[in-house]
């Protein structure tokens, strides 16, 4: 039972690749001919390597760190990259060091990347012209050493991408101005030439317009284009409601009146649009969300709650929604888990444990395998959290419905610091 299948961590993706999809409507208008071009998924084109010097690798700071035993650890950080160049990257070739306060290299990854998130949403695809994606690094090292770490020496060895420059204005510097809500520009280009409307670059405008956090007009334009059929999931299962709720779009409520469903199952993980919304720190989307007839109890269809999701990420704020919407504290996902069973491993694990105990969550109870927050913690490797709940007064001693306690887990999966901490 996986740490993935209890919070119900999901990456949904925006798949970058120029697909020639016919529109269902013009509306009257006329697509130019020739407009859509096909370049088939998976045909790459290789970026010009001087395109490699537009590209800005950055750090960003944020740090996890899992204790893997035998005085081996990971540390885990975000870095940004900046796409300055008029290409729209699908993979990059990245190379970092990790080094010692002495400038000692203590480990190196290199590694193609792919899974870009961009602007900061939970959307994965390609790095588009002038726009900033994250990516994450996990590097091994040895535990003695990670707190007098830090990493850089951080270089792009080799870019591709899918898009031949010829169709870039039909794609990626389309859906970057959708992103940077450039509502002038895009209606401009739709009016006069409406099949950018119907472009399909694994998402739809539509969808990429709904995760825009604080305006709508460009929803809006994009419904009356498409109607109804707007309201349909794209090529990753995402629907514009889940979209919307994720980034707290105004579109939510124009959705809703439009026919979009507030409980409807989305994407690989089926996800409601709550469960959406419980990533970001946003408790007003959650409150919007229950307003317009989303429950707030529901699991999604991996069987997730959305308590679960928001723990996972520290949410506290999100909890606190959660609660005014009647959710109750120790409200169970599909393994019998609460939102302690969920805790991340994150910088506000104390903070958050002590926020579940102070609203009466119990911190031994168990779930359908007799496991408490303390023996999940354990074999899921979330170390920092285990240790959190100990401070907090977890009971070390009980054991799970195979007769294990945390230490006998800690052991299992290799962690011995902990293991002999836990004894």
């Amino acid at each position: 039972m996986t740490q993935l299948l209890r919070c119900g961590l999901f990456v949904t993706g925006v798949v970058c690749s120029l697909a020639g999809c016919a529109p269902k409507t013009l509306d009257a208008k006329k697509v130019s001919p020739g407009f859509f071009k096909d370049t088939a998924p998976g045909m790459a084109t290789n970026v010009p390597s001087d395109a490699l010097k537009s590209l800005t690798f950055r750090r960003n700071g944020h740090r996890t760190l899992q204790d893997l035993g035998n005085n081996k650890s990971t540390v885990e950080f975000d870095c940004d990259i900046f796409n300055e160049s008029e290409y729209e990257i699908a993979e990059l070739e990245i190379e970092v060091d990790l080094l010692g306060t002495d400038d000692r290299r203590l480990a190196t990854v290199r590694r193609t990347v792919s899974d870009f998130r961009n602007y900061g949403s939970q959307f994965k695809g390609s790095l588009l012209p002038n726009s900033t994606a994250t990516t994450r690094f996990a590097l091994e090292v040895p535990t003695i050493a990670l707190r007098a770490s830090r990493y850089n020496r951080s270089r792009v060895l080799s870019a591709k991408g899918y898009l031949n420059p010829e169709n870039l204005k039909n794609a990626g510097h389309f859906y970057a101005l959708i992103l940077r809500n450039d509502v002038e520009r895009v209606k401009s280009l739709c009016n006069s030439e409406p099949g950018y409307v119907f472009i399909r670059s694994g998402t739809t405008p539509f969808i990429a317009a709904c995760t825009i956090p604080d305006d709508d007009r460009l929803a809006r334009f994009f419904f009356e284009y498409e109607g109804p059929a707007a309201l349909e999931h794209d090529a990753v299962g995402l629907k514009p409601i889940h979209a919307a709720a994720l980034s707290g779009s105004p579109a939510l409520e124009f959705l809703v009146s439009k026919g979009a469903d507030p409980n409807g199952f989305a994407g690989p993980m089926g996800f409601r649009p709550l469960h959406m919304a419980c990533y970001n720190d946003n408790p007003e989307t959650i409150t919007r969300l229950v307003k317009l007839g989303a429950d707030p109890k529901l699991l999604t269809q991996q069987g997730a709650s959305t308590m679960g999701i928001a723990a996972s990420y520290g949410r506290t704020r999100v909890i606190q929604a959660l609660l005014d919407a009647g959710v109750p504290i120790d409200i169970k996902d599909q393994y019998g888990g609460t939102a302690l069973h969920s805790a991340g491993n994150i910088a506000n694990a104390p903070e958050l444990i002590a926020f579940l105990l102070d609203k009466g969550l119990d911190i031994d109870q168990t779930d359908t395998d007799g496991m408490t927050a303390l023996h999940v913690a354990v074999q899921e490797g979330r170390s920092f959290v285990a240790y959190c709940l100990l401070d907090a007064g977890a009971n070390r001693t009980l054991r799970d419905n195979q007769g294990r306690t945390a230490a006998d887990l800690a052991i299992a999966t290799r962690q011995t610091g902990l293991a002999e901490y836990l004894r």
